[in-house]
């Protein structure tokens, strides 16, 4: 006991242990700062190619009848392409709001093709250890309908365009981004409350390539012209 006295009494390093308190919350706030900005950052590339996406179905399907699949076709270009980038969680998919009724039609067949097409993991070579020599495990099918329909909850497709059959269609993309580090999501999301989401947004301009009939209205009918 006395020598804990002693110990207790000692002053020895205290300086240094104020100045370990101090900068030691702001050097973690710091750190875990550009961890979330490096996943909104990942995240963003993903919404840049889902808008990209929207805008090559807009192409294809921008003659389609009834005029509302062509806006389906986007919306589904976009969901599946933002779909990797958010988590599965069943936290993450309350959050995000309600559910568009078309993509639960379509989630469980999503499921199925990433469950199905996704390549196996490589085999290391023997006597040596890699991450990637463990068995391949197919993720969870509820795990991949959650992430579709969060990503069909938080995206919406926008289209602009010209009112000629080659006008240019425009496409932006918007997705509300999950913030996922507690302490500086806070400070991220513009109103700073729950849930806490970061706006993230891409446009896509494309030419538009259909094909003109006779009548001059958008089709899929070619006309042989001679003079």
């Amino acid at each position: 006991m006395p020598a804990l006295r002693r110990l207790l009494r000692r002053q020895r390093g205290v300086s240094y242990s104020l100045s370990f308190v101090l900068v030691v919350p702001l050097y973690l706030t710091v750190m875990l700062l550009a961890v979330e900005a490096g996943l909104l950052l990942v995240t963003r590339i993903g919404v840049q190619y889902a808008a990209h996406q929207a805008a090559r179905a807009a192409v294809v399907w921008q003659s389609a009848e009834p005029a509302d699949l062509r806006q389906e076709r986007m919306n589904q270009a976009a969901w599946q392409s933002v779909a990797p980038f958010l988590g599965g969680r069943q936290r993450e998919l309350d959050d995000a709001g309600p559910v568009p009724a078309e993509a639960r039609e379509h989630a469980a067949d999503w499921a199925e093709a990433v469950r199905k097409y996704m390549p196996p993991a490589v085999g290391a070579e023997p006597g040596l250890r890699r991450p990637y020599s463990r068995p391949y495990t197919p993720p969870d099918a509820a795990f991949c309908e959650r992430k579709y329909l969060s990503a069909a909850a938080r995206t919406t497709v926008e289209l602009t365009a010209g009112t000629g059959p080659h006008d240019r269609l425009t496409v932006t993309v918007k997705v509300r981004a999950p913030l996922y580090i507690p302490v500086v999501s806070r400070f991220l999301d513009p109103d700073l409350s729950a849930p806490f989401e970061y706006p993230l947004e891409a446009t896509v301009t494309l030419p538009n390539d259909a094909p003109v009939s006779k009548d001059g209205t958008l089709g899929i009918q070619y006309q042989s012209f001679r003079k």
